[in-house]
């Protein structure tokens, strides 16, 4: 969906659907498929600033971080676009655009960072099998740090070795 930044004009409400189909396939990595994305965007223009605020609800077919497989989950987009034709008034959260707007690829990283890092299904667990499993690495340290190793150098945490008058030779 495109707009143009010359042709808004105070406040719009637009209906939004749509699946981002150019943006997903089944070479994507933990996205596959788009499967509804549906909602309002509402734009405001003041001076030279255009407003988008976005609110979309979307089933997303997605592949676990525990297991590899797909699954559908939803998710809900509430945030808002600054934009601005005055290249001078570009900012970190104030987007230059000459004036045609691409909003699929706006909401397309919306999308993107809506989704949490450590993806998978409610209730999933991390694998395990004959011989391995897999852990978290906050567990993995917790684990090495209350192991009982063999090294022989762990007897000697504990020892203040600055009470020791030692000399090396």
């Amino acid at each position: 969906m495109e707009i143009s930044f010359s042709q808004a004009s105070g406040h719009e409400v637009i209906n939004f659907e749509s699946t981002l189909d150019k943006y997903f396939d089944s070479t994507s990595k933990i996205i596959k498929k788009v499967k509804s994305l549906k909602g309002t965007i509402t734009t405001d223009k003041v001076d030279s600033t255009l407003i988008c605020k976005v609110y979309l609800k979307g089933i997303l077919s997605v592949v676990s971080s525990y297991t590899g497989k797909l699954f559908d989950t939803s998710i809900i987009i509430d945030d808002e676009l600054f934009f601005t034709n005055k290249q001078d008034q570009e900012t970190e959260d104030l987007i230059f655009v000459k004036d045609t707007i691409d909003l699929d690829h706006y909401i397309y990283s919306l999308v993107l960072t809506s989704l949490p890092i450590d993806v998978h299904k409610k209730g999933e667990v991390l694998p395990s099998g004959n011989g391995y499993r897999v852990i978290k690495e906050d567990d993995l340290i917790k684990e090495k740090n209350n192991s009982n190793d063999d090294n022989p150098f762990s007897k000697l945490k504990g020892i203040d070795f600055d009470k020791w008058n030692i000399m090396i030779i």
